[in-house]
C-alpha cells in the first residue's frame, strides 16, 4: 500500500478538524440554550412564588402584546414577548423577570424592552421582579423629559 503525500494528510486532517469543530459547536451552543431556556424557567416560576407571597395572581404567561413600527413611512407588526400577566385588586400588571444585573430598569438594555413593553400595552402597570434580590419593583415612565 502506497503512503499518501504530506500535503494530503494535511488537508484531510484539517478538513476532519473542521468538521469535529462544527459538529462540536453545535451540539454546545444548543446545549447552552437549554440551560439558558431551563434557568428562565425557573427565574419565572421562582418570580410566580414572589408574586404570590405579595398578593399577586397569576392570569397569563408569556403573554405576546403586538407593536408597531413604521420604516420608511410603511407600518410594519412586531410582537413583544412578556413574561407573566398577574391580578391584584382589581388590576392587571405585565411583568418582567430579571436577576442579578440584569433586574435593574436603570440598565440600558432593561430599560429600553420595559419602555417597548409600557408604550405597545394597556396593562394598569409594569412590575419588575428580580428573583435573586427576591424584589419586585413598579415601572412606569415620564415621556417626554425636557432638557
Amino acid at each position: 500500500m502506497s503512503e499518501l503525500p504530506l500535503g494530503l494528510w494535511v488537508a484531510l486532517t484539517a478538513v476532519f478538524s473542521l468538521i469535529l469543530f462544527s459538529v462540536t459547536l453545535r451540539y454546545y451552543t444548543r446545549w447552552m440554550g437549554t440551560r439558558r431556556r431551563q434557568r428562565g424557567l425557573r427565574a419565572e416560576r421562582h418570580a410566580e412564588s414572589l408574586l404570590a407571597r405579595n398578593g399577586y395572581k397569576v392570569q397569563l404567561r408569556n403573554p405576546k402584546l403586538k407593536g408597531h413600527v413604521i420604516i420608511d413611512g410603511e407600518r410594519h407588526a412586531t410582537t413583544l414577548h412578556g413574561d407573566l400577566v398577574v391580578r391584584r385588586s382589581n388590576k392587571q400588571f405585565l411583568v418582567e423577570v430579571k436577576s442579578g444585573q440584569y433586574a435593574s430598569a436603570t440598565r440600558e438594555a432593561t430599560r429600553r424592552q420595559l419602555l417597548e413593553y409600557w408604550l405597545n400595552s394597556e396593562y394598569d402597570g409594569m412590575l419588575l421582579v428580580d428573583t435573586q434580590e427576591g424584589s419586585i419593583q413598579s415601572i412606569s415612565f415620564d415621556y417626554p423629559v425636557s432638557a
